[in-house]
């Protein structure tokens, strides 16, 4: 449960909203409190310091109180987590990568549950954006902890049918989205996949097939979890690529 009062929680803007006439919504991912939601009332104004803080992937110190689960924020200042980064300015690939993630936290992670760690893969996500890593490998590894931290589980260690470890030069289709079974018969959703693959995937290697792999076994069990949901921020990513494209053969 959300305390009433809290004062300097660290924290990240994942998403905000307008709010009547004069006010916002922010949906931030903290560190004791998990998701948290935040009424910042009369912050529209042009020349709101609240208001430039309340951006997408702006790491942040707030304050708040209240007894329903909206929040009235009653302080926020600038607190960059990890390698001095205090910016909300991601572009290209790496602003919808953003975005995909913030998404799936918004989506998937409990109202108010403490996720520590989770907070620490997301600011080392955000870390790796500014730093221009490469993006698939971060967001991988960043998926992975989510599925973990969750609790979701993935059992990449054995054959959950018969206990026994999972063998390089064996393939294995998805049981469900708990683990993995030896067979050579592809499922209709998932399909087959390498052991070596998956031992690769679980030693956290995203390199070459491994990679394509984790992502298209990562957005398997996302899906389940998501219950059908869309992912708003994938369709924005597509529409962008497709006008991309269609700029570049004009």
């Amino acid at each position: 449960m959300i305390p009433s009062v809290v004062e300097l929680e660290p924290a990240y803007v994942l998403e905000s909203r307008p709010y009547k006439e004069s006010s916002v919504i922010a949906k931030l991912l903290t560190l004791h409190f998990g998701i948290v939601s935040l009424l910042a009332k009369g912050i529209k104004s042009s020349n709101s310091a609240t208001k430039s803080l309340l951006q997408t992937f702006c790491p942040v110190t707030v304050s708040w109180r209240g007894r329903s689960e909206l929040k009235n924020l009653t302080a926020i200042e600038a607190s960059p987590h990890k390698q001095g980064q205090s910016r909300s300015d991601l572009k290209g690939d790496h602003l919808y990568a953003g975005l995909y993630a913030n998404e799936l936290l918004v989506k998937l992670v409990p109202y108010g549950e403490q996720y520590g760690a989770l907070f620490a893969f997301y600011n080392d996500l955000i870390g790796c954006f500014y730093d221009n890593k490469a993006l698939a490998p971060c967001l991988r590894k960043f998926e992975w902890h989510l599925i973990c931290e969750l609790g979701y589980g993935l059992n990449m260690e054995t054959d959950i049918d018969t206990g026994e470890l999972i063998e390089s030069d064996k393939r294995y289709c998805l049981a469900g989205v708990d683990g993995f079974v030896q067979t050579d018969i592809a499922t209709p959703n998932a399909g087959l996949f390498k052991g070596e693959e998956l031992l690769a995937i679980r030693d956290g290697n995203y390199a070459c097939e491994a990679g394509v792999t984790a992502k298209k076994l990562f957005r398997y069990v996302i899906a389940h979890y998501l219950g059908g949901r869309p992912l708003k921020s994938r369709e924005l990513y597509i529409r962008m690529r497709e006008i991309k494209n269609a700029k570049s053969n004009q």
